[in-house]
């Protein structure tokens, strides 16, 4: 297992076209390891990006870690959905800032939240999505009820294209004022969707299920899922004993 000193030296040495990362700060290192257990048993290999030196050292050995250390985000503080303070919008953007990086490097990537639990391999599936086709993102459906064109930026996937590389930048978000949405999904689905600046498609909710669609409909696709998103439930603790519940809590 490695530990990049940074991104730079990250992206310089690794080969795959393909990146698969999630990141985090301590508060979440017993979801990360569980997410990160469960994925590498499915024969999906996740790159950490370490938000402090306190996970780096703990995840040290079992995956893969940048490190990617923000001081602004406490390593102890679990950043609870619904807080919508400075530091949780600028903890949420981490992703699209780090897949930024990765689309310059003319490389293609799927990110995760910490919550999701990795049931199947699906990377090459999901990547051959994109084959004869003019999309440039990959998406969970956040919505459980009706089908919509909603996003749901737990799951999900870029490649590089004219349109998708530099988009992600500090300027492209302060120009369509990012901080005055809750997060990245309402501004993603509020702004991107709404405008259609990039060509998207809704992942099959059977395969990559969020957490609402899963719940209610687990008996018939949880031999189908390749991951369970456990969202809809706030609360580090709560979360914790969903997946319990589900028999997809195992980080050891």
């Amino acid at each position: 297992m490695k530990n990049y000193k940074n991104i730079h030296q990250f992206l310089k040495n690794y080969k795959k076209n393909n990146v698969i990362f999630c990141y985090g700060n301590y508060a979440i290192f017993d979801m990360a390891k569980n997410l990160i257990k469960s994925a590498q048993k499915a024969g999906v290999t996740i790159i950490f990006f370490a938000l402090d030196k306190k996970v780096s050292d703990a995840l040290n050995g079992i995956c893969d870690i940048v490190n990617y250390f923000d001081k602004e985000i406490e390593q102890d503080k679990f950043y609870k959905y619904g807080d919508f303070t400075y530091e949780y919008k600028k903890l949420m953007w981490h992703c699209w800032m780090i897949g930024n990086e990765i689309l310059r490097c003319n490389k293609s990537y799927i990110y995760l939240d910490i919550d999701i639990v990795v049931k199947k391999d699906f990377e090459n599936s999901l990547l051959q999505q994109y084959e004869n086709t003019d999309y440039d993102c990959l998406m969970q459906s956040e919505v459980y009820g009706t089908i919509t064109d909603q996003g749901c930026a737990g799951f999900y996937s870029l490649r590089p294209t004219k349109r998708t590389i530099d988009l992600f930048t500090i300027d492209f978000l302060e120009k369509h004022q990012y901080l005055d949405y809750p997060g990245d999904e309402q501004f993603f689905n509020g702004v991107i969707v709404k405008n259609k600046i990039l060509n998207i498609k809704i992942l099959n909710r059977d395969e990559y299920p969020n957490g609402g669609y899963y719940y209610r409909n687990y008996k018939r696709i949880n031999n189908i899922c390749k991951i369970i998103h456990f969202c809809f439930i706030t609360g580090y603790k709560e979360k914790i004993n969903k997946m319990q519940a589900h028999g997809c809590w195992n980080p050891n």
